[in-house]
């Protein structure tokens, strides 16, 4: 008679085979598995660290592309590779990163950061790029596995990149605008948008920028038409903002609305009092420098529909106020800017001298 002991020693000899095979079968499922758990997060919070990394040193350097109205690009690069050495990915310290500067065009008709040197179109920004990768010889190499490494993916690259650039504001805070705005075809006339970096014409009688009387009753701005626009007017977001007491207080104020591109401003050429070209002259490039609070003004430009009404906002710029006289020939006398400090400000407009805070566009 068979010793049923036997039997049952086979059945768990058999057993304990299948059970190897099926392991031997599931391990590299059970790997895979781990990996996409283990080593995948792990990349992704690397990866998440390094592009944090390349924002902030992108939009550190982008703060000297035309603060001032000056494009500083050896400035820019200086500070981007400053701020990422004080940035730690993986517990290591970022030391190394390609830096590069150029024109990054606003409408995206060009895919990528374009290179210096290169002449830029109206559409085109000063912009830094900064890219990051973590791979053979740069920053301690690739990303280490765990579970992958028995598939054998000892270790994987990443990289990053990241583009900033300040651009032309499409939206002013309140508390920004002067009370003045200027028609659009002066910009069309005195303002050039082809060099680099873009900034007013030089008139060359005098071999400096133009200067304009605002609100003056013999000097005539530009000719639309058979129409023409003074050099400037007198503005608020509202036709009852406009009078001169209202004025009078906008002058050191502000607008108190927000105003975008495709708002509506009314604008008033007429004669005004003594005591508002007065108020604006103690605060012009004429009085003391530390009263000189609306020498560099953020103000309107609109377009050539009427000179006293409502008009459509069509760009920001920047003026340098340079003087304001009274009596018989009350003006306010300016020059196009670029030497404004940033102001509030978002979205992307026309460069007229006034740019938004440093931006991502990667």
């Amino acid at each position: 008679m068979t010793d049923p002991t036997i039997f049952k020693t086979m059945k768990h000899k058999q057993q304990r085979g299948v059970v190897s095979i099926l392991m031997a079968l599931l391990l590299p499922l059970l790997l895979g598995f781990g990996a996409f758990a283990i080593d995948l997060p792990n990349l992704l919070s690397i990866r998440a660290q390094m592009q944090t990394a390349a924002d902030a040193a992108a939009m550190a350097g982008a703060r000297y592309l035309g603060e001032g109205g000056t494009t500083n690009w050896s400035a820019a690069i200086a500070q981007a590779q400053s701020v990422l050495g004080s940035n730690r990915v993986a517990g290591q310290t970022l030391t190394e990163a390609t830096i590069q500067v150029g024109y990054w065009d606003t409408t995206n008709a060009h895919t990528g950061l374009q290179l210096l040197p290169m002449t830029p179109a109206k559409t085109d920004i000063p912009a830094i790029q900064v890219s990051i990768a973590k791979s053979t010889g740069q920053n301690s190499g690739e990303v280490k596995t765990l579970f992958a490494n028995f598939l054998g993916i000892a270790s994987m690259p990443v990289s990053v990149s990241a583009v900033s650039a300040r651009a032309g504001a499409a939206t002013m805070g309140s508390n920004v605008l002067f009370p003045l705005a200027i028609p659009k075809c002066m910009y069309d006339n005195y303002w050039n948008s082809s060099t680099s970096p873009i900034g007013p014409k030089t008139d060359p009688s005098t071999k400096s920028v133009y200067v304009f009387q605002i609100g003056s009753n013999i000097y005539a701005g530009c000719n639309i038409n058979g129409t023409k626009f003074p050099a400037g007017a007198w503005a608020a977001a509202t036709s009852g903002d406009t009078s001169s007491s209202n004025l009078l207080n906008l002058v050191s104020s502000r607008l108190s609305q927000s105003l975008r591109i495709g708002d509506q401003i009314f604008v008033n050429s007429g004669n005004y009092g003594q005591n508002l070209y007065t108020a604006v002259n103690s605060c012009s490039a004429a009085a003391t420098p530390s009263n000189q609070t609306c020498r560099y003004v953020n103000v309107a430009i609109f377009d050539n529909t009427s000179t006293t009404g409502y008009n459509k906002i069509t760009g920001f710029a920047c003026m340098e106020i340079l003087s304001a006289s009274g009596g018989s020939s009350k003006a306010i006398v300016a020059s196009m800017s670029t030497k404004c400090t940033t102001a509030p400000s978002s979205g992307i407009g026309p460069s007229y001298g006034v740019t938004t805070p440093p931006k991502l566009f990667l």
